[in-house]
C-alpha cells in the first residue's frame, strides 16, 4: 500500500506526526466498551500506549439501540 492510500482524503493536510496519532501499532493494548448514558448508546475503543503509560478514546461509534453484550475473541500477551 502507498503512502496516498493509507489515508482517507481529510487525512492530507495532517502532518507525519497527526497521521501517527491514527495508527494502532502492535504494542498498543485495545479495550472496547459499550457506554450508555439516558437514550444514547456507543461502543468506545481505547488505545493504552504501555511506553507512555497513555490511554485514551481513539473511536466512538453511535450505536441505534442499546448494546446486549459484549464478547471477548482473544488475545495474545507479550512483555
Amino acid at each position: 500500500m502507498s503512502e496516498e492510500e493509507a489515508y482517507p482524503d481529510e487525512f492530507e493536510d495532517l502532518s507525519e506526526e497527526e497521521k501517527e496519532d491514527y495508527q494502532i501499532k502492535k504494542s498498543d493494548g485495545i479495550i472496547v466498551c459499550g457506554k450508555v448514558e439516558n437514550e444514547f448508546s456507543s461502543l468506545e475503543m481505547y488505545i493504552y500506549e504501555k511506553e507512555k503509560f497513555n490511554l485514551y478514546v481513539h473511536h466512538e461509534v453511535e450505536l441505534s439501540s442499546f448494546p446486549l453484550c459484549l464478547e471477548f475473541i482473544g488475545c495474545q500477551f507479550k512483555d
